[in-house]
């Protein structure tokens, strides 16, 4: 053991007594103690404080959220649904919108005659607005009615303005294109003589719309220049364009490179059909780094899905890299509203054969996961699974960033010296002096504690011993050099079970 030395406390004093000293820090770390980050990356109205592409905001509160991004904006609500899981650490930025952008829309048509009072509602985000119009109100009445409620809510997605012909024209108040997945829905209950429609983008199952004639797509790439030094373990992306998302895998998957160093993992969302979501999965991603979540029809917006399960993969990834999502809540998604929406076995299959992370609504009316995979599903053009569960592609993370920091904070501290491995006829190698071998066992040691769940909640290895590390000595480079198998510990997912009657005479 090397000479110990107290700072302060020299080999000269002999004054008799007892001396010490604690020494913080010094202990070994976690890599499951060290808080995992979530960003969200949307657009703010201009209400809200935060300086656009170059400004992140710590967020701990709705009411941060509406001082920073402005109530109702793309990022304040994707903040709200974060927030709906707990002890996650979150940051968010703002995308400047696109210039000449415009807001999709929706419109509502309140016409005819009555004598009687009646229910007025409609859905917008997976939330009613409702409203009693009265036995004596005219259309233009009913249609001022409505709109103060839309407006009364400072969290509506949209703005909302009456007409005198008895119309309300809902704007979402983020510019642009992405606008165009919001789903409105009619819950009015208008008596004989009266009508109440909505009109906009294209129709979906049950009588729902979506919203339409927002144009425009703005451009992350500031907000990538921005965030690019930082690490942030989970991302929750916004945007929903091919344009966009390709620029987040190239830089994802560029800030992974061995001189860089930053592990992170990326989610987006869709509620397009499944072939538009298999477009994204396949063409634009295929993609180890990123989720693709597809839930058809949602009535909640998919940056508010994507927020969702970001905030739910940070929180259980903290203690578990190789964490199982099947049949988990999304808190704050609302289910679907049409039972045709719902998506049958045989459509789940394609789509965990495609990249996608299916969500589905339970017979109690919740959303909920499926099952959690990334988008890679293709080898070129060959079908490849070898990376399939998100705990397939985060459990390797969690070894390389346990080994770094074994490393660093133990190992190299304690060897300031380094040697290849002793030859038959050589002396072992001093202390303080470390070797292949010497830190092969190291590694080994930790892959073998990976493989038994200690301090985890379950084994996140298999087969350690089948896949043995290896350790080499670099002569030109004077390093050691190890290579690490993992194979993460599967989930479980099915279980098939063969009930056989027989008969009682075969008995």
């Amino acid at each position: 053991m090397s000479q110990i030395v107290i700072s302060g406390f020299a080999p000269t004093d002999k004054v008799p007594g007892a001396y010490g000293e604690v020494l913080f820090g010094t202990g070994a770390i976690s890599v499951g103690s060290i808080p995992l980050v979530l960003l969200l990356v949307g657009l703010k109205t201009a209400a809200g404080n935060a300086a656009p592409d170059t400004q992140v905001r710590s967020v701990f509160s709705e009411t941060d959220a509406r001082r920073f991004f402005g109530g109702g904006s793309q990022l304040a609500r994707m903040a709200s649904s974060a927030l709906r899981v707990s002890g996650v650490t979150i940051r968010a930025i703002a995308v400047a919108e696109a210039p000449g952008a415009v807001a999709a829309t929706v419109r509502i048509a309140i016409a005819g005659t009555w004598n009687t009072s009646w229910n007025i509602g409609y859905r917008i985000g997976g939330k009613l607005y409702a409203s009693i119009v009265g036995s004596t109100d005219t259309p233009a009445q009913a249609a001022q009615n409505i709109a103060a409620v839309f407006n009364g809510d400072p969290d509506c997605p949209a703005t909302a303005a009456a007409a005198p012909d008895g119309s309300v024209t809902l704007s979402v108040k983020c510019k642009g294109a992405w606008g165009n997945r919001f789903l409105a829905f009619d819950a009015s209950e208008p008596p004989s003589g009266a009508t109440s429609t909505i009109t906009g983008g294209a129709a979906a199952t049950g009588g729902g719309v979506f919203f339409g004639g927002g144009t425009g797509v703005e451009d992350v790439s500031n907000v990538l220049s921005t965030i690019h030094p930082q690490t942030y373990d989970r991302i929750a992306v916004g945007q929903i364009d091919a344009t966009n998302i390709g620029r987040w895998r190239a830089q994802v998957n560029a800030q992974a490179d061995v001189l860089v160093g930053i592990l992170q993992h990326a989610i987006v969302a869709s509620n397009d059909t499944l072939t538009a979501a298999v477009s994204i999965a396949q063409n634009t991603l295929n993609s180890e780094r990123f989720q693709v979540c597809w839930f058809q029809n949602s009535e909640t917006h998919p940056s508010e899905i994507a927020a969702a399960m970001a905030a739910l993969r940070t929180q259980r990834e903290q203690s578990d890299p190789d964490a199982s999502y099947d049949n988990a809540v999304l808190a704050g998604v609302a289910p679907q509203s049409q039972v045709a929406d719902i998506p049958q076995h045989g459509t789940l299959v394609s789509a965990l054969n495609n990249g996608i992370t299916p969500i589905t609504t339970t017979s109690d009316g919740f959303a909920v996961v499926v099952r959690s995979i990334v988008s890679h599903s293709l080898r070129g053009s060959i079908p490849d699974y070898s990376t399939l569960d998100t705990g397939d592609a985060v459990v390797p993370d969690y070894i390389l960033k346990d080994l770094k920091l074994v490393w660093s904070t133990q190992v190299a501290p304690a060897n300031p010296r380094i040697a290849p491995d002793v030859g038959p006829q050589e002396r072992r190698r001093p202390s303080g002096v470390l070797t292949p071998s010497v830190w092969n066992g190291i590694v080994y040691t930790r892959l073998k504690r990976f493989e038994a769940g200690t301090d985890l909640p379950a084994p996140i290895l298999i087969n350690v011993d089948g896949n043995l590390p290896v350790s080499t000595f670099d002569t030109t480079a004077l390093r050691i050099m190890t290579a690490v198998r993992v194979i993460a510990a599967p989930a479980n997912h099915q279980i098939g079970i063969s009930v056989r009657p027989t008969s009682l005479a075969a008995a």
